[in-house]
């Protein structure tokens, strides 16, 4: 019965199955993945858009990202509530990021020193002093020098910052300072500063965000992009890093020409030239680059054969054609042309630095002209000039006490002074003044004033000749 059992049951069970309806299919959904974030095809023409902008297109990570925004809209909120000075400055540095963003300039190479001049101001407006114009600082310990400029805020300045790398790798390279070496903050700030270039290529170009002169927002400076490949270069001997010499190479293929500033080409500034030559000649021995090489051996000769149209024989100017150099210019010229001596850059160089140091400290030479012999109550007119920008005063000094003073400023092109001696007698001209290298200068004339002319007598009238009665016809009678 058991048997019978079992196999009742099986049958059973295999007529179910097959009488049951088969099992429907399996259709597996379609997995929706989210869509990948639009870039626009156009630059975007705001700060915020272009942050969003530079992260959707992978040139900014999403953490540089989200400091980005978190720096604009903290610099918002403080404008909004600190003082009027103090907001204004942040004013300032909001202003000048829009303008690169509504130009379409404000790409994901140029947010990050953008966006280092807005967290600057900030820190600047919220928790320091006030700056003056034109000061140099260091606000929040990240390595940069940054410089205020009236109405663009505080900004990043590259020329500064490669000095300071400059500083701290002699610091390190030099023998004779020992245990001033800071290799971390070395470090730092070669970071920094390579975080201020933008690509180009395999150049890498240091934009100046505010306007000076005639130039407008992001200009570059030849001087700036050799002082950053000396100094990144010098830098990598200390760090052994090579992102710091490929930083200095890339820097250097930026240098399109030995000129100033790229708003005005034909502008040519002597300290500038000097200090160009001298950042690519280190450069290119530290690197031992052919191309610096032959652009050094080929720009020093021409630069001595030129250096005529800076010397006043006395001075400098600043540029060719223009003013006479400051004080601080002219040393820093004298500086970098005793250092392109140093490193015997073209034959001709080291008589010419000693010549320009030799002006530093030689007194002015001054010019005093007027006429030796004149008469009470005529005019004298006193000429006046100097070798070299000065200040001082001019006093003549004559009878019965005569004392005549002014105030003069005095340069290579002559000042007139016109004054009037009221009597007769020996006066003494005197002109003293101190030059823009704080040395004295005097010279001095006599002059003569002879009485003033008799009146002569006024001649006498001569008396009208009396006219002669007309005689009188007489006539006789009528006949």
């Amino acid at each position: 019965m058991l048997g019978m059992d079992a196999t009742a049951l099986v049958t059973a069970l295999l007529a179910t199955t097959a009488a049951a309806p088969p099992a429907p299919a399996v259709v597996e959904e379609p997995v929706v993945r989210p869509a990948a974030p639009t870039v626009p095809k156009g630059p975007a023409r705001t700060v915020m858009g272009s942050i969003r902008v530079a992260h959707r297109s992978g040139t900014i990570s999403w953490a540089e990202r989200q400091r980005f925004e978190g720096e604009l809209v903290t610099a918002k909120r403080a404008a909004r509530r600190l003082p009027a000075a103090r907001s204004r400055l942040i004013s300032d540095v909001l202003t000048s990021a829009k303008r690169i963003a509504r130009a379409g300039r404000l790409n994901g190479e140029r947010l990050e020193p953008v966006m280092k001049a807005v967290g600057a101001t900030t820190h600047q407006a919220r928790f320091l002093p006030m700056p003056a114009p034109g000061a140099r600082l260091q606000t929040r310990g990240d390595g940069l020098v940054y410089e205020y400029r009236p109405g663009s805020g505080v900004q990043p300045h590259p020329l500064a910052s490669a000095g300071r790398v400059n500083a701290l790798a002699l610091d390190c390279l030099v023998k004779k300072r020992p245990g001033k070496c800071d290799k971390g903050a070395l470090l730092q700030a070669a970071s920094a500063v390579t975080s201020l270039g933008v690509r180009d290529g395999r150049a890498l170009r240091f934009e100046y965000a505010f306007r000076f002169g005639t130039g407008d927002p992001l200009w570059t400076s030849a001087m700036a992009q050799a002082t950053a490949a000396q100094a990144l270069a010098r830098a990598s001997r200390v760090t052994d890093r090579r992102e710091d010499a490929r930083a200095a190479t890339a820097s250097f293929r930026a240098i399109g020409s030995l000129r100033m500033y790229s708003f005005k080409p034909s502008m040519r500034v002597l300290n500038g030239e000097l200090q160009m030559l001298v950042g690519i000649a280190d450069y290119a021995r530290i690197s031992r680059s052919r191309a610096a090489r032959r652009l050094v051996r080929r720009e020093a000769p021409e630069l001595v054969r030129q250096l005529d149209l800076w010397d006043t024989g006395a001075w400098t100017l600043y540029d060719v054609g223009g003013r006479e150099a400051t004080l601080h210019y002219h040393r820093l010229a004298a500086g970098f042309a005793r250092e392109a001596c140093r490193r015997a850059l073209a034959r001709g160089m080291c008589p010419a630095a000693r010549r320009i140091t030799r002006y530093t400290w030689q007194p002015p030479r001054l010019s005093l002209r007027h006429t030796r012999i004149t008469r009470a109550g005529r005019r004298v007119v006193v000429r006046l000039s100097a070798s070299k920008l000065a200040s001082g005063f001019v006093v003549v000094r004559g009878p019965r006490d005569f004392v005549w003073r002014r105030a003069v400023a005095l340069g290579r092109s002559e000042t007139l002074l016109p004054f009037r001696p009221s009597r007769a007698g020996r006066y003494r001209v005197t002109v003293s003044a101190v030059a823009v290298n704080g040395k004295r200068g005097t010279e001095s004339g006599a002059l003569k004033v002879k009485p003033r002319p008799k009146p002569k007598p006024k001649p006498k009238k001569k008396p009208k000749p009396k006219k002669e009665p007309k005689p009188r016809i007489a006539r006789g009678p009528a006949g």
